[in-house]
């Protein structure tokens, strides 16, 4: 079976607030720029490519409910047969996954981190 990849950025970013507290922003980008808390649209059955690039201080580990993912970049290390449902972003990094959607539903992806968390890093994929 031949799938295309479809590719998102997932770019993190920590917006300073008062005293010193962060804010994360999450915006996916496909061809067009998406609205900040939109979610992650796909299509099952359908190969994704998602690069992950922290441009945050902080360490991210990305957690995706229902569904496994292969590694395929660590910042400029490629890597293959990885496979994970929780990934280290680290600091200023970038790491590259895909994924097939194979399990319909509304899906949550978050940082592993509650404090982060709390901070909105968390977000929703949706088939459509």
């Amino acid at each position: 079976m031949h799938f295309e990849h479809l590719q998102y950025l997932l770019a993190l970013l920590a917006i300073p607030g008062l005293i010193i507290l962060y804010n994360y922003l999450i915006r996916w980008k496909k061809k067009t720029a998406s609205r900040i808390g939109d979610p992650l649209l796909v299509k099952q059955g359908q190969r994704y490519r998602i690069t992950m690039e922290n441009k945050s201080g902080d360490d991210h580990p990305v957690h995706f409910h229902r569904h496994t993912f292969e590694l395929t970049r660590i910042g400029e290390k490629t890597t293959a047969g990885i496979l994970k449902d929780t990934v280290n972003v680290p600091r200023r990094q970038i790491i590259e996954i895909d994924f097939v959607a194979d399990d319909p539903g509304l899906t949550l992806y978050h940082c592993h981190m509650q404090l982060h968390m709390d901070f909105g890093f968390m977000g929703l994929m949706k088939y459509g």
